[in-house]
């Protein structure tokens, strides 16, 4: 059956009896935009497929990912050599992609961990390469789509 290889630098996040995990890094085979999911009941491994049409956050690692209602929100990480800090949403109930666009947030990030709490995704630490770590708290309110 087909399953993801190896990888590192992925996300997962849990929505109903379902693990999504998308991207990562593969190593010589560089980086990857896949998107699975495995289904806790049958314990069997799907790749979640996308309108052809529609763009999503493309390949990278690094990045984070949480669950928030029927989305799926996932922010930053690593693009080739370019740390990003764009936040993309994906929709179950759709099946779609689609970024959010906001005015003030974090700076590019990678290697940052992310949480829901009550109405907002909290995001800490992270950096970009060639530098330290940073210890900042940044706080996104998923119902105005601000920064704080």
């Amino acid at each position: 059956s087909l399953a993801p290889t190896n990888r590192k630098g992925h996300s997962a996040v849990v929505y109903h009896s379902s693990m999504y995990i998308y991207g990562g890094y593969f190593g010589i085979r560089g980086i990857s935009q896949e998107f699975w999911t495995f289904h806790f009941d049958t314990r069997k491994w799907l790749c979640v497929s996308t309108p052809s049409h529609s763009t999503g956050p493309g390949p990278r690692h690094g990045h984070s990912a949480v669950v928030y209602h029927t989305g799926m929100y996932l922010f930053g990480g690593l693009m080739g050599l370019s740390e990003q800090k764009d936040l993309w949403k994906w929709d179950f109930l759709s099946s779609s992609w689609s970024n959010i666009r906001t005015s003030q947030g974090p700076p590019p990030v990678v290697g940052h961990a992310s949480i829901v709490f009550k109405d907002s995704m909290l995001i800490f630490g992270g950096g970009i390469s060639n530098s330290s770590p940073n210890d900042d708290l940044w706080k996104y309110h998923f119902d105005t789509q601000a920064w704080k």
